[in-house]
């Protein structure tokens, strides 16, 4: 059944309900009429949405029989014909209320109302800037993060002189993962003060997650289910994102208390949030809002095999702590920092390359999937091996020897047992010099460069 079919009209001593469905996804500038853009064209039809907010895409790409709305052709970069890094498509008539142009909202937001069969519902599609936008690429007059920053703050302004009354969306690509996971903590806590009332569905692990894609809405629209779909298809790639959407309700009931929460896990299962790391309180069953103090219901018990919120808050508390000999817990603590994976290797004073093998390590870590390779295998249990040198929970311990079972089902050569770690941070060696008198005075006529010996 369509979402719109589900209409139904409630006594007047309840609430009155109706869904819709609201999609988004990054396409990745998929061109219409080409093999990429034509099966991202497929899945966004497939999705049987009602609003989709489509970014760094072509009108072309959504459903013929709509109306859309985009946030214009200029973002400060190069201009390249129909291309948009925000597009609202409706099956229903839009009305266009503004687009961001000033800092970092130009070209990057769009609000606009939706005039549904139940009630009009305002959408605001966003397209926060990456970290390094306008760095070393368009205008170049950026730091890291501050156009993704300058983008909150006037998204934060905007969000405080709406209309109360008229219930709101917002979708798009935040450019953050929730909960954290590389961002700075400052950018992070950001993003939580001006998202503060908000609920955002899409948050935490999905089947194709976790996601940087997300719709949140304010305390008049609820959330019946989540899906999301993979960025690659039988054929192949499709994006550098996967893709989300959730059915929202209406409802006239009394305003909750609204925080950034966890998301619907699987389609129609509330799930507990990150209350560790993220203070996000947890889903009640109707796909609200727990509460507060002894009435709220328990967490769901989690399988062993799954990496949960808490688990991970334990493990990113304990990397925090380990020794500088774990090249996970050294790389997590240069993130947190906020540093790139080019600045973390030179802090580090590793090869690059090297490096890069540590931090993908350390994110199948965190987002709790496995490596394919035997290598990498061997490398990401020295992680897991390393939290068994720390006090844990009883749950954690569970879930460290489930992992190491299955990397060790990859790689025999994976052991169960606590990681002896250096004391000390590993480095490239240097290069001993030879004393004075052992070196030529005169540059070799192979490498021209003064050494002792032969070259």
């Amino acid at each position: 059944m369509h979402p719109n079919e589900a209409h139904f009209q409630a006594p007047k001593d309840m609430a009155e309900t109706s869904t819709l469905t609201i999609a988004t996804w990054n396409v990745e500038w998929a061109t219409p009429g080409s093999d990429r853009g034509s099966r991202c064209a497929a899945v966004l039809a497939d999705a049987r949405a009602d609003i989709i907010v489509a970014t760094e895409g072509f009108r072309d790409l959504l459903p013929p029989d709509g109306y859309t709305v985009d946030a214009g052709p200029d973002w400060g970069y190069p201009l390249k014909r129909g291309r948009r890094k925000v597009i609202v498509w409706s099956r229903f008539p839009l009305i266009l209320e503004l687009v961001g142009d000033v800092g970092g909202t130009r070209g990057r937001l769009v609000m606009a109302t939706v005039t549904t069969p139940h009630a009009p519902i305002r959408i605001i599609g966003v397209c926060i800037p990456w970290h390094e936008a306008h760095v070393r690429s368009g205008r170049r007059d950026a730091q890291p993060w501050s156009e993704h920053m300058d983008y909150l703050d006037r998204l934060q302004s905007l969000l405080g002189g709406l209309d109360d009354d008229v219930p709101t969306v917002i979708a798009g690509d935040f450019n953050q993962r929730i909960p954290r996971v590389r961002q700075p903590i400052r950018v992070f806590d950001r993003l939580r003060e001006v998202l503060s009332g908000w609920t955002v569905h899409t948050a935490g692990a999905q089947p194709n997650g976790p996601h940087i894609d997300h719709i949140a809405t304010d305390a008049r629209l609820g959330c019946e289910t989540v899906g999301d779909w993979s960025a690659a298809d039988q054929r192949g790639r499709l994006s550098d994102h996967a893709g989300v959407a959730c059915r929202i309700t209406f409802t006239n009931a009394a305003a909750r208390r609204s925080v950034m929460v966890a998301p619907i896990a699987g389609q129609d299962q509330p799930k507990q949030a990150d209350t560790a790391s993220t203070n996000m309180a947890p889903a009640a069953p109707d796909g609200g809002l727990a509460a507060e103090g002894p009435t709220a219901p328990p967490p769901r018990s989690q399988s062993e095999d799954r990496l949960t919120p808490a688990l991970r808050a334990e493990i990113e508390a304990i990397l925090r702590r380990s020794s500088d000999g774990l090249e996970h817990g050294a790389s997590f603590r240069l993130r947190e920092q906020g540093l790139t994976d080019a600045e973390i290797a030179a802090a580090r004073g590793v090869k690059e390359n090297s490096n890069r093998v540590w931090l993908r390590s350390l994110d199948a870590m965190l987002d709790g999937y496995l490596p394919k390779s035997k290598t990498a295998a061997e490398k990401n249990s020295y992680g897991y091996r390393e939290l068994l040198n720390h006090a844990r929970t009883e749950a954690l311990d569970r879930y460290i020897t489930s992992q190491l079972r299955k990397l060790q089902e990859l790689n025999p050569a994976v052991r169960i047992a606590p990681l002896h770690t250096r004391p000390y941070q590993y480095r490239v060696p240097t290069r001993r010099t030879k004393p004075e008198s052992q070196v030529k005075n005169d540059p070799c006529p192979e490498c021209g460069t003064l050494h002792a010996g032969e070259c």
